[in-house]
């Protein structure tokens, strides 16, 4: 795919990383998934009562899979070819 597909913009991508169930989320104690992520794509919003999970930043090491454990919340489907992570220099 080259630079200029319009697919590559985010208006185009949906995410690949989900909870799949909120309320799983309000039993866990630990929050793992907030502190393993080495990208803190999961951050605990505690007005809210639930996990933000910023899909974008994902280095998809699958790290929160293996965090989240006990309630195996987390469901993670790597993008396509050439519309996952991207590592620019400067």
């Amino acid at each position: 795919m080259a630079d200029d597909d319009p697919f590559l913009e985010l208006e185009y991508r949906s995410p690949h990383i989900r909870i799949k169930s909120p309320d799983a989320c309000l039993k866990c104690v630990r929050k793992q998934c907030t502190i393993v992520c080495p990208a803190s794509v999961y951050q605990w919003d505690g007005d809210e009562a639930k996990i933000q999970v910023d899909w974008l930043a994902c280095l998809e090491t699958g790290a929160c899979l293996v965090a989240c454990n006990e309630f195996n919340n987390i469901e993670m489907n790597y993008p396509d070819s050439g519309v996952g992570v991207r590592y620019k220099s400067g």
